[in-house]
């Protein structure tokens, strides 16, 4: 298989980079790679799943085809007050004893 190298210098606000047949594990996908306010998004075929990095973390998100119903909906992986992970199609509320899960980003110290 032959590829060829490409250097993308910067991104600016708004723009992305489109990769066609990324094969993961046998399976081609398309990616988007993004600025999705200020964070980085890596967008597997127009939504089914998405990587937003930030701040904040790495947050994960992915959608749920619902054949029967007149839209498919769209779930990030939450925590509960209990630290079981979820996915779920709403905000966490205030109250609802949850909050978006997401993966601290950036290096870490250790003292040994």
């Amino acid at each position: 298989m032959k590829y060829e190298k490409r250097t993308v210098e910067r991104v600016d606000l708004g723009n992305e980079v489109i990769l066609e047949g990324v094969e993961i594990e046998g399976v081609k996908y398309s990616l988007k790679i993004s600025n999705f306010d200020g964070r980085l998004s890596l967008d597997f075929n127009d939504g089914d799943y998405k990587i937003v990095v930030g701040e904040k973390g790495v947050g994960f998100s992915r959608c749920c085809y619902r054949p029967n119903h007149d839209h498919n909906d769209l779930e990030s992986l939450q925590i509960t007050d209990e630290e079981k992970l979820i996915w779920m199609d709403r905000f966490p509320y205030n109250g609802e004893r949850r909050s978006y899960f997401n993966i601290p980003f950036g290096p870490v110290r250790s003292e040994f």
